[in-house]
């Protein structure tokens, strides 16, 4: 038999990763920064509702910057609160950017506690803080889908192989993993057929791996209620402890 790469039971978290859980902590991870980010933007909106000044400004720079064929729209404006002068790069729309030449006038809001926090018209802030959140809700739900998914089969290939009958298959062929864009990715499946009839495949590894296990060759597997799972994918059952004898006094 073929040496398998795990010598020891494969952990719940490396059988969640397996299955495409990185997807649903990458998720996770939107889900906080957007949070944060909206949290400020509702924030910073409020202060602007409180305690925002008008003042016109001219725009003295126009440019364009161009990322794989979209174009991000930049102003920079130039206004004197107080007697300071501030020159404040800002981000805005295709519309508002060919509305205001340069040295034109436009009125733009400021927040007098620190003049370079600006907004172009009126509850800006806010609105971007109801998109972030709508954008956080979609990442909450991609998280708990991919928490759900993902933590389901690594629950299934753990309960497998500590209560699963470990049973022989025979290898039927290998499977191709194809890339997003359809072409051969490097790596393979093994498929597998056990006595009973039942095919199962395995997660994917490298074809020069699996060049031990060819069509015909013979692999453990741990069946489970629905599928069942290689060893080679979730290593090997723990032994059981064996019970310390009692000895009287």
């Amino acid at each position: 038999m073929s040496k398998l790469k795990l010598t020891e039971p494969r952990s719940w978290f490396s059988l969640f990763l397996a299955h495409y859980g990185w997807a649903a902590m990458i998720a996770g991870l939107a889900l906080l920064g957007l949070t944060i980010a909206s949290t400020y933007n509702y924030r910073v909106g409020a202060e602007f509702a409180r305690a925002g000044q008008s003042i016109t400004a001219e725009v003295v720079d126009r440019d364009i910057e161009v990322d794989d064929g979209d174009k991000s729209y930049y102003l920079t404006f130039r206004f004197t609160p107080k007697g300071r002068v501030y020159a404040i790069r800002k981000k805005v729309g295709e519309r508002y950017y060919n509305r205001h030449e340069l040295g034109s006038s436009a009125e733009i809001y400021y927040l007098p506690r620190k003049p370079a926090i600006i907004q172009t018209y009126q509850g800006e802030y806010r609105n971007d803080g109801i998109l972030l959140q709508v954008f956080a809700l979609i990442a909450g739900v991609a998280a708990c889908v991919g928490l759900v998914w993902s933590g389901g089969y690594a629950n299934s290939a753990v309960k497998a192989r500590r209560y699963g009958a470990r049973i022989a298959a025979e290898v039927v062929s290998q499977e191709v993993v194809r890339d997003r864009h359809g072409d051969d990715s490097g790596d393979r499946r093994l498929i597998w057929r056990d006595a009973d009839g039942r095919r199962g495949r395995s997660l994917p590894h490298g074809k020069a791996y699996l060049k031990s296990w060819p069509a015909g060759a013979t692999i453990h597997v741990y069946r489970g209620p629905k599928r069942s799972w290689w060893e080679g994918d979730v290593g090997p059952r723990a032994p059981h402890p064996r019970p310390v004898p009692r000895v009287d006094q």
